[in-house]
């Protein structure tokens, strides 16, 4: 069984490096059909770091903020971006976290409380 696990394991490795997780801000836009639900993207400075995210801003009272597992990028959440049920309701922003996405894309952040520090930074513009 030990076997089986490492071959799967090897597998997933192997595809994870065909895949890319980022997506064109181009593409984004093509996504969606009209200019309603069209979503602006931006980038901060955060400890030397650059902090991509994209975003809604339609003026709503909440806010829904995404951040991607390891690894992703803002664009798996894309779908949300474009659903009437959210929108009437919240604005929304994605985070692509250091090192991923557009936010450094291939150096990573290891620490945790800095990566917190670095969403935070980007939340608080909202």
């Amino acid at each position: 069984m030990k076997k089986l696990y490492l071959s799967y394991a090897l597998l997933l490795i192997a595809l994870m490096g065909c895949v890319d997780f980022r997506m064109s801000h181009e593409d984004a836009l093509k996504h969606f059909d009209n200019e309603e639900n069209m979503i602006r993207f931006d980038t901060i400075k955060v400890d030397d770091r650059d902090i991509h995210y994209a975003f809604t801003e339609m003026g709503r009272d909440s806010l829904a903020i995404f951040i991607h597992g390891s690894p992703g990028s803002w664009s798996a959440f894309i779908d949300f971006f474009g659903a009437d049920s959210l929108l009437n309701v919240m604005d929304m922003v994605a985070i692509d976290r250091p090192g991923f996405g557009d936010s450094g894309y291939g150096d990573p952040e290891p620490s945790i409380e800095k990566q917190a520090f670095q969403m935070h930074s980007v939340v608080s513009r909202f």
